[in-house]
């Protein structure tokens, strides 16, 4: 047993030291000048943790270890203190495209961090008597690989910032609002046994403060939304108007125009494109915002990312793509098709944000409405060019010598 816990102490201090290197390299595996100190350090982190740790353990031997606990516990919250400093300072000077999974680490480690150093202390201290509270805090630990994976794997990542405060946002009003209404319910059942009304009557009160907090809590989630997300909102706002303005557009190029330059300006995109179907060259590109002249103005149907983005799949461009697309931010990641009952008519093209963030779950759903609204309007302006052609034909025809 001793030999397993030595051997426990030994994993993870080396753990401690290998968190450190990588807290100090990601995301470009590069050693940085006013980080040297520390990056030298890493063994004598990796020394101190492993001696302290397996100080503990001596208590099977007889000896009083309860200041080693305390310093061992003391060291494993001054390192996460240190790795906040160091995630902090090497934030502010990424670059736009790597700033942004820093701040995915910097999350992971100051949510899942705590529940792994207090998990380790109780089980240090109250192995038995505190188990539960141990599994859950190793639950909560989950947060931390689950991030780093997200930020190693992904190139170019979605906003922290929108995606943890818009979630932790709803799930605070949920929990604020579950109080109160837990409070509202019993005093209510109190007053009602105080005036001796039938048990049936508890019943009544519960459900009618059921639907008074319900109805509250929704107003309040939006009333947060609005107030935390002003930009989301906005472009949300700037969308539907567009859209209801598609119903009496008949000009394609400025239906191409609308689904570009308002998505580009809103949601603040570095590059946004539509190509729109054309019988005899594919796909042509009819409007765009933060691509150059020598960017690709013709796509073919059988092309990989038109395929991509009839299927709905993230857009990646091929090392091997013939076409010129926007690199850096502003390389499309985001292709939505225009179909008009069922037949493509056309593909727009989306960048991630113009810090370098990805664009989010719910601003690509707005993205889709508003082109789906454009290619209703593609649609309507097409069958009306149309029917204007027959009828200009059908007038050639009538006045034609001997019809």
């Amino acid at each position: 047993m001793l030999v397993e816990e030595i051997l426990q102490a030994a994993a993870q201090s080396i753990g401690y030291a290998g968190f450190l290197w990588f807290i100090l390299r990601f995301p470009q595996n590069k050693r940085q000048p006013q980080w040297q100190v520390a990056e030298r350090s890493t063994p004598l982190v990796a020394l101190a943790f492993f001696v302290i740790q397996a100080s503990v353990y001596l208590n099977a031997f007889g000896v009083h270890t309860q200041g080693m606990v305390t310093l061992w516990i003391a060291l494993g919250f001054v390192f996460y203190a240190f790795i906040l400093f160091v995630l902090i300072n090497r934030i502010r000077s990424q670059t736009e495209l790597d700033r942004p999974r820093l701040q995915w680490v910097f999350c992971g480690c100051a949510i899942g961090m705590p529940p792994i150093l207090l998990g380790q202390a109780i089980a240090i201290v109250a192995p038995s008597s505190l188990e539960g509270v141990v599994y859950l805090l190793n639950a909560l630990s989950a947060v931390l690989p689950l991030t780093m994976y997200y930020a190693v794997r992904r190139y170019r990542v979605m906003d922290v910032t929108f995606v943890v405060t818009r979630r932790i946002t709803l799930l605070l009003t949920w929990f604020i609002f579950g109080v109160l209404f837990a409070l509202l319910a019993e005093a209510l059942i109190l007053r009602v046994r105080a005036f001796g009304v039938v048990w049936g009557a508890e019943i009544v009160a519960v459900v009618l403060a059921s639907i008074f907090f319900e109805s509250v809590h929704e107003g309040m989630n939006r009333v947060a939304d609005r107030v935390l997300f002003p930009t989301f909102h906005r472009a949300a706002r700037a969308f539907r108007t567009a859209a209801a303005k598609f119903a009496s557009e008949a000009n394609f190029d400025e239906i191409s125009r609308v689904i570009t330059e308002t998505p580009f300006k809103e949601l603040r995109l570095a590059s946004a494109a539509v190509f729109i179907a054309d019988s005899s060259h594919g796909f042509v590109r009819r409007a765009q915002s933060g691509w150059s002249v020598h960017c690709t103005s013709l796509l073919e149907p059988n092309d990989s990312v038109v395929r991509q983005a009839l299927d709905k799949c993230r857009i990646r461009i091929d090392e091997g793509a013939q076409q010129s697309f926007p690199g850096g931010k502003g390389v499309p990641v985001a292709g939505i098709a225009l179909l008009d009952n069922g037949i493509p008519a056309g593909v727009a093209y989306y960048s991630g944000h113009d810090d370098g963030s990805l664009i989010s779950t719910d601003e690509y759903d707005i993205l889709s409405e508003l082109v789906e609204a454009a290619a209703e309007a593609y649609g309507r302006a097409r069958r009306r060019a149309l029917q204007s052609e027959i009828t200009e034909l059908r007038k050639r025809l009538g006045e034609a010598p001997g019809v």
